[in-house]
């Protein structure tokens, strides 16, 4: 850096601002802009030629990634311009000169010529002074960025508020502090040196601008603004209903609401259980035990309000839990099935056999004494608000009593897996058949006397017959092989 032991004075010579840091982050020398470099280096290298006139030339600024096909090493704080093969480019004489930019219409010194090809043919470096802001202030008090400061007040207004008040900090040699409001339709403003007031529109809402620039010694400011956001009041727009809903469902909780920096505290019950950005409340599969009664509070830099009371009601899934066993019940006696379930607004229809009971509408099944027409599979059809279920089968039997003096069959068990046996109370031989509800036969066995045992182990699940028989009695007995 040069400093003259003298100021300059030439009437046609006028100060250049400095680009500043902010104006390179908003892409004043990003690759593409367009740069004037001016010098009075040389025109021909071969032979040498130096011009009698100032000269310029108009270089676009290019990635150091783009430079690097020419050049290898570049440093952070090169900023590089030109053509790869052109017959444009800064040359021998030209080193220290200026690159400037436009910035909003006003040419700023960006970079100086510092280094580049012999031929002055190609890429060139230029110091790229955005780098160096801080540094130039300190050694030389120069304020590079002269922006006029932020005006205070306040950032949020209410809608309604008719004014509001802004003050900005006194600023040595200032002589005017220019005030305006944008957008236009926001309102007016209307400033007095360092304070300003803003005559807000009844109807406007959204963002707005207060923004401020400073007059010092001929000299204006860079314009600073303060974000203003005109908000709605707080007010909702939707709530949810009142909800019925079977579990395992998903369900949604949903406010609408206006505003401005919004927080939504959800409460169950009386009892918060979610507080955030966002009036929704989703359950993904509900059980009984979200039931309840919903309220949201929401509160937002315009006022605070509260929603209606939402009911929302999850009903159980209709299930069955457990049902009675296979039963074997003596002739005469009373037997009762038994389901238990869950659900909601439940109703029975007991079956045997496949038909429907008329006495079976209930969760349970009286059976009052039993006979050989009670021998049958039993299920119930469980059905509900949400569902219908099937229950599992269950097999009863009825015994016949034992003390009967007539020649007499005895099979049992009637419900079996493996094996049931067969006596006949005499000591008379027998013959034994075992065949499917359709006639067909899978087992014969002749000569029985006494107790035989049958095993039906190779056979399927189902219901078989089984008839015994001599000369003297016949008898055939339902046998269920689970």
């Amino acid at each position: 850096m040069l400093k003259l032991k003298e100021p300059i004075d030439f009437p046609n010579a006028v100060p250049i601002k400095l680009i500043s840091a902010k104006d390179a982050a908003a892409g004043a020398t990003d690759p593409g802009v367009l740069t004037w470099v001016t010098g009075y280096g040389v025109t021909r290298v071969d032979p040498v030629v130096y011009p009698s006139t100032l000269q310029k030339v108009q270089l676009p600024v290019v990635s150091n990634a783009q430079a690097s096909l020419v050049w290898k090493e570049i440093a952070s704080t090169d900023m590089m311009a030109g053509y790869r093969d052109g017959n444009k480019d800064a040359c021998s004489g030209d080193s220290g000169g200026p690159m400037v930019v436009s910035v909003n219409g006003e040419n700023k010194l960006a970079g100086l010529v510092s280094w580049g090809s012999t031929n002055c043919d190609t890429y060139g470096a230029y110091t790229r002074l955005s780098l160096f802001e801080s540094w130039i202030t300190q050694k030389t008090g120069i304020e590079i960025t002269f922006i006029a400061p932020v005006p205070r007040g306040d950032s949020i207004v209410c809608y309604g508020t008719s004014t509001s008040e802004y003050i900005a900090a006194p600023v040595t040699g200032a002589s005017a502090y220019n005030w305006s409001l944008t957008p236009l339709n926001s309102g007016t403003i209307d400033g007095n040196m360092e304070t300003a007031t803003v005559a807000w529109n009844s109807g406007f809402t959204g963002s707005a601008e207060v923004n401020l620039q400073i007059s010092r010694n001929g000299e204006l400011s860079d314009m600073s603004a303060l974000k203003v956001n005109v908000a709605k009041l707080t007010k909702i727009i939707s709530e949810p209903a009142d909800t019925v809903l079977c579990a395992e469902k998903p369900v949604t909780l949903e406010i609408v609401a206006e505003g401005y920096n919004l927080n939504y505290s959800w409460s169950k019950d009386n009892d918060l259980f979610r507080s955030g950005p966002t009036g929704i409340v989703n359950i993904l599969s509900a059980t009984t035990d979200d039931s309840g009664h919903y309220f949201c509070e929401i509160k937002g830099s315009c006022g605070t309000v509260v929603s209606a009371t939402s009911n929302l009601t999850v009903l159980p899934v209709t299930r069955i839990v457990a049902i009675s066993p296979d039963a074997e019940v003596s002739f005469g006696d009373d037997l009762t099935l038994d389901v238990t379930t869950e659900g909601h607004s439940l109703t029975y229809q007991w079956q045997k056999d496949g038909k429907s009971l008329e006495q079976g509408i209930s969760s349970n099944l009286l059976l009052q004494n039993v006979n050989a027409k009670d021998i049958g599979v039993y299920r119930t059809t469980v059905s509900g608000t949400c569902g219908t279920q099937l229950s599992n089968k269950v097999y009863v039997y009825v015994k016949k009593p034992d003390h009967s003096t007539d020649p007499e069959f005895f099979v049992w068990p009637t419900i079996v897996k493996a094996e049931f046996n067969v006596a006949l109370n005499n000591d008379e031989k027998y013959t034994i058949l075992l065949q499917n509800t359709i006639g067909k036969l899978f087992m014969r066995k002749k000569d029985c006397q006494y107790q035989t045992l049958i095993n039906i182990s190779d056979l399927p699940p189902g219901i078989y017959i089984a008839t015994c028989y001599n000369d003297i009695i016949r008898k055939s007995i339902k046998i269920i092989k689970k």
